[in-house]
């Protein structure tokens, strides 16, 4: 078993134990190295110097010796200066002992990265010192406070095994390159060959790389779909499993709506917006529930509540940036039109439906409030308040964004159904920005709130929405608020 396999773990990250070679230059130098093993033991590192680990009595050269070829020994942290270097050459006293032995694991590994150079002193010309049998080697430059400043993190990276830029997952190919084909030798291959470009031009380089990131996202969302029964410890308890598959898709979440956030504050004309965004809506209903291939299901644990919870904050904040730009005649456009898409509820085939098909009920997060006696209210709207994203849109934004999808769903559009307005149990209790339901009641922001649901007359629409509560009063009373009371449509527009 080699060195790396045997270093211990604490989660992802590596515990690393160091021993550090130097050459006893002077006391000055010898202080210098100990500021940095004390440094290292600061940052967690376990390190094995002469300084603190060598005893009266041990032989010097046979500890040296053992810690270079100790496996428990992460990496050996060579401190390079001239003396080093010359000592190293001639192989002379104890430095020269360790570099025999480190000269040999160098050449016999070629790709070995265990043994790291540290630069600390540079020739005359500029050039890092360093022994014949370190040469060509990547290490570390420590040759001035300045440097050693810069590169002190990359060494910790280093150790523990948490390299600053990591590779991202391989992704598709590009939509072009999948659609390219080689065409026989046919006799209008020459004609054909001048009249393409005339149709491809049409097609922008935006609109390419616009489907490919699209494509890609929803490559990358399918992994977190449940394609086959899970296993017993998953569902034990499901809740878990759900809150850790949530948590990591935080960095793609947070990626994907900064790409709506984009879309909408680039794109000035709200008919070609609408005419991105719903196809986005479509395919993002298709994606909810079960995917055709997943025969068997446990109801009411919220077994699709990873991507369906995505999806549900995903729609909220496209609502939320579009009232935060003013795009209301998208919005209006988004919750007023039908999507033909393919419903897990409905065997797959696919339907007709509103953009409330983007809600999420939630039964994992419910079951963990009564497995683990959290009493809270409800943890979805906790969920989303704790990971609100401000910089696309604020909390505020967001439950604006729900309250008007619920009333969306009491009736005033009529391709939309029930949609509970969860995040309102904090809406009183709010304070980041002024919310429109505070503001509805000057006219003006009640002309806005009107032209979002078709231009009615704010009279129409207050009595329209004031019969609706009535009706729903049950429905929407969930959650231990009061829907009604906070929205307070008696003084819409009533101020100027």
């Amino acid at each position: 078993m080699n060195t790396e396999t045997q270093q211990k773990s604490k989660g992802n990250v590596t515990q690393p134990k160091v021993f550090i070679s130097y050459c006893w230059t002077n006391q000055e130098y010898r202080d210098r190295i100990l500021l940095y093993a004390n440094r290292l033991i600061a940052n967690g590192i376990k390190v094995v110097i002469d300084l603190y680990d060598l005893k009266p009595g041990q032989d010097m050269y046979a500890f040296m010796e053992s810690m270079v070829n100790d496996p428990s020994i992460t990496h050996v942290l060579a401190f390079l200066n001239k003396q080093y270097v010359e000592k190293a050459n001639a192989r002379q006293g104890g430095v020269g002992t360790e570099s025999q032995i480190l000269s040999q694991e160098l050449y016999e590994k070629i790709d070995q990265t265990r043994i790291l150079p540290i630069f600390c002193e540079k020739e005359e010309d500029g050039k890092l010192v360093s022994p014949t049998f370190f040469k060509g080697r990547i290490g570390f430059d420590f040759s001035s406070l300045d440097a050693e400043n810069d590169n002190w993190e990359q060494l910790l990276r280093t150790l523990v095994g948490k390299p600053r830029y990591v590779k991202p997952a391989l992704g598709p190919l590009p939509a072009f390159l999948k659609d390219d084909f080689v065409l026989p030798d046919l006799p209008t291959n020459y004609a054909f060959d001048r009249l393409k470009p005339f149709y491809t031009t049409k097609q922008s380089a935006e609109d390419i790389a616009r489907q490919d990131y699209e494509d890609a996202a929803f490559e990358f969302l399918d992994k977190y779909r449940i394609h086959k029964e899970p296993t017993q410890a998953e569902l034990s308890p499901w809740d878990e499993t759900v809150q850790k598959k949530l948590n990591e898709l935080i960095p793609f979440r947070n990626q994907f709506i900064e790409w709506l956030f984009l879309e909408i504050r680039s794109t000035t004309d709200d008919k070609k917006l609408a005419e991105r965004l719903k196809p986005l809506v479509t395919r993002m209903i298709g994606f909810k529930g079960r995917p055709e291939d997943l025969k068997s299901w446990h109801n009411g644990i919220g077994e699709f509540d990873v991507v369906d919870t995505f999806l549900y904050e995903v729609a909220l904040y496209m609502c939320a940036m579009l009232l935060r730009f003013n795009r209301d005649a998208v919005l209006h456009d988004i919750m007023y039109s039908r999507y033909f898409a393919p419903l897990a509820n409905n065997l797959h085939r696919r339907q007709f439906c509103g953009f409330h098909e983007l809600y999420c009920v939630g039964f994992s997060f419910h079951n963990r409030n009564e497995r683990l006696k959290l009493n809270r209210i409800d943890l979805l709207a906790d969920w989303i308040k704790e990971h609100a994203v401000g910089r696309y849109a604020t909390f505020t934004q967001l439950s604006d964004a729900d309250g008007i999808l619920c009333l969306a769903g009491m009736g005033l559009s009529s391709v939309m159904n029930y949609w509970h307005p969860r995040t309102f149990i904090y809406h009183r209790w709010d304070e980041e920005g002024v919310s429109i339901f505070r503001a509805v009641r000057y006219k003006e922001f009640a002309q806005r709130l009107s032209r979002l649901f078709g231009g009615k007359p704010i009279e129409v629409l207050k009595q329209q929405v004031q019969e609706s509560l009535k009706k729903h009063n049950e429905y929407l009373n969930r959650f231990d608020m009061h829907f009604g009371a906070a929205i307070d449509v008696s003084k819409w527009g009533t101020e100027e």
